[in-house]
């Protein structure tokens, strides 16, 4: 068996490194580039004081007030870190420093902690070869998204091993002895936990974890006063971190987000304001214990459920339920049969039934039928599926030959079958990816680059697949892999217009490529005796002095005399709606309305949007001929003409950065 163990092990690790090597697999989530962006590079691309700052910009950062900000943090570090990288090597997709936590780390920790709880290395390898294939290790290495739920992992095994080790350190001791709580365990709570329950609200969970896995530092017994001081002080240490959660999001980020920011913070009005009860219903709780259990029982196209949020057009297929159920109790009547894994089998039993419930209320927050399959969302449950899978096959291979035969069958067909769904739920998500994506580039930032792109076919996708929130790529999408994209781009990363691979259009999952090296070929400040501005131009209506350094780096693209850097035209908008209820991403946005193809069909798009101002070089008539600048062509065709106030457009105001004439235009069509 433990030969056995070792290889499959083995193998899941090396298919997971394959895995990763895959570019066209592998995705940076378009509303973590597309929506972030501005709020984490606010203050420029090098790291620095104001990193803090911006980390407790929610509005920008979530689009509501979510006490996330150790997330957020890691998220603005991880993408000045791949900005720094992308000058010396390609980047690969969803890289990022934190895979050493996520990736390294967490599956070393519970293998140690399945180590002591089951007493049995193999047991122990088996369990985090499971781990290893689950939606939830695999969507933080397929998908370059927000990082609350692959810290959220972090935690609760963490903690899993924390209480495990403190169960141990107190087993061998006496029943009245009145043992402490480790060292160890202590830290955990006091200092480790209170840290990540800011990353995602999902870590709160962990709470539960020491009491179920180390119940001997809780419960008092005998009664006596000593047993009863230590107890009630084990409680009050697990209570840290959840009244220190409660200070920071209720107390102390208020009036900091206020101060800081000029913005609102108020958690509670959040719980209560997106609550829609009636996805708290038995329903949901049986469709999402179905989803989460079939992830890892069940090949996943055979349940013909979209994932990660349900199609109006399907239906979920309860008839599978009652067999899980059933294959669920026998395995039950199995270890319980056995004896010696009993303990940890209904302990983490009792916490998986507990976390169906509490994320099924954690998502009737959301305005989606999310799919909960451990991909992503609800990822804590892909920890406790191998400890529950792990005490199984350790019960089964108990004793008789034949019985450790089934147990390796059933580790050999239980872990790629993990994996086969895991690669399933991916692709699923990058359709997914693609719909928002399109959303993303109907009012995306202006990037040149997009010239390598078939804007016609993006407009086609956009308009068939708006309402069905999944889209497939581009029918003509380019024939090379993502990873020599990716190198052909990073190679031409000085040039001022760098080319695609023998004249193939870009596919929708290469925009992440598009973005960043836009992002990494902008300076991040502006000279100041490079920009001279009209004394009208200090009105509200330009974002607020506390958004001038991104529009600053906005006009720091049209520097001229830095051809490795952008050169090229740049429109901004601004919107009338409030800002702290529409920042996610969108203040100093620079916008370039490319779906629209001409002036007119543009200022609609415009409007539609809630742009009512916009700022273009008017000084540019040498235009490339591509289907990207024909809304600046026909900008600059009207304006020879005379023809702007016809169509709705009133020049207000106008900046001369280098030697070009930057004009503020204000829309008037309502």
């Amino acid at each position: 068996m433990r030969i056995l163990a070792l290889v499959v092990l083995v193998a899941t690790a090396g298919a997971v490194a394959v895995l990763s090597a895959d570019y066209d697999r592998c995705f940076y989530e378009m509303e973590a580039l597309g929506n972030w962006s501005a709020p984490a590079l606010r203050d420029g691309k090098a790291f620095s004081a104001a990193d803090f700052r911006n980390a407790l910009d929610s509005w920008g950062m979530d689009g509501d007030c979510r006490p996330r900000i150790v997330s957020y943090f890691c998220h603005i570090a991880g993408l000045k870190s791949r900005l720094a990288l992308w000058q010396h090597v390609p980047m690969h997709p969803s890289f990022t420093p934190l895979w050493i936590v996520t990736l390294v780390l967490a599956p070393i920790l519970l293998y140690k902690a399945l180590g002591i709880l089951l007493a049995s290395r193999p047991m122990a390898m088996l369990g985090a070869a499971l781990y290893l294939a689950s939606p939830g290790y695999l969507s933080s290495m397929l998908m370059l998204f927000h990082p609350g739920k692959p810290l959220a992992n972090f935690a609760f095994i963490l903690m899993l091993y924390l209480a495990v080790r403190a169960n141990q350190a107190v087993e061998g001791e006496p029943a009245d002895s009145g043992a402490r709580m480790p060292r160890c365990l202590v830290i955990g709570l006091v200092v480790l936990l209170p840290v990540l329950l800011l990353a995602d609200e999902t870590v709160m969970f962990c709470l539960l974890i020491p009491p179920v896995f180390a119940w001997r530092l809780f419960v008092p017994w005998p009664w006596t006063g000593r047993d009863l001081r230590r107890s009630a002080l084990a409680w009050g240490i697990l209570l840290v971190p959840a009244v220190l959660f409660a200070l920071a999001a209720l107390l102390v980020l208020p009036p900091l987000c206020s101060a800081l920011l000029g913005q609102s913070f108020d958690f509670g009005s959040y719980m209560s304001r997106a609550s829609i009860p009636q996805k708290f219903d038995l329903e949901h709780l049986g469709r999402n214990a179905l989803t989460l259990l079939s992830a890892g029982l069940v090949p996943w196209p055979v349940l013909g459920l979209s994932m990660p949020v349900m199609r109006n057009s399907e239906h979920v297929p309860w008839g599978w339920l009652p067999a899980l159920a059933g294959a669920a109790t026998a395995a039950m009547l199995l270890v319980r049969r056995d004896g010696r894994y009993w303990r940890p089998c209904r302990k983490a039993a009792l916490l998986t039934g507990i976390f169906i419930v509490l994320m099924t209320l954690a998502t009737s927050h959301h305005p989606d039928e999310l799919i909960l399959a451990g991909f992503y969302h609800g990822s804590i449950f892909s920890v406790l599926w191998p400890v529950l899978l792990a005490t199984v096959l350790s019960a089964l291979a108990h004793d008789a030959s034949w019985r450790k035969a089934a147990a390796g069958l059933a580790a050999v067909c239980l872990v790629p079958l993990a994996f086969f769904n895991s690669v399933c739920l991916g692709r699923q998500w990058q359709e997914h990816n693609n719909w928002k994506a399109l959303q993303w580039l109907a009012e995306a930032p202006y990037n040149p680059l997009l010239e390598a792109a078939d804007p016609a076919q993006f407009a086609r996708l956009y308009r068939s697949n708006y309402e069905v929130k999944y889209s497939p790529d581009t029918p003509s999408a380019r024939m090379a892999t993502g990873r020599t994209v990716a190198y052909h781009l990073w190679k031409q990363r000085r040039q001022p217009l760098p080319r695609p691979i023998e004249g193939q259009p870009l596919a929708l999952r290469d925009l992440w490529v598009l973005t960043e090296l836009y992002f990494m070929r902008t300076p991040d400040r502006l000279d100041a005796m490079a920009c001279t501005t009209d004394p009208g131009w200090r009105t509200p209506w330009i974002w607020g002095w506390k958004q001038a350094s991104a529009y600053n780096l906005a006009l720091a693209r049209l520097r001229p005399e830095r051809p490795q850097e952008q050169t090229l035209p740049v429109l901004g908008c601004h919107r009338t709606a409030p800002l702290e209820r529409d920042t996610h991403g969108r203040e100093g946005r620079v916008v370039y309305p490319w779906f629209a193809g001409d002036l007119a069909g543009g200022l609609r798009a415009m409007t539609a949007k809630g742009y009512d101002l916009f700022v273009l070089d008017v000084s540019r008539r040498n235009l490339p001929p591509g289907p990207y600048w024909a809304f600046h062509r026909s900008f600059v065709e009207a304006r020879e003409e005379g023809s702007l106030a016809g169509l709705g457009v009133r020049p207000v105001g106008t900046v001369h950065v280098d030697g070009r004439e930057i004009m503020l235009f204000e829309i008037l069509i309502r």
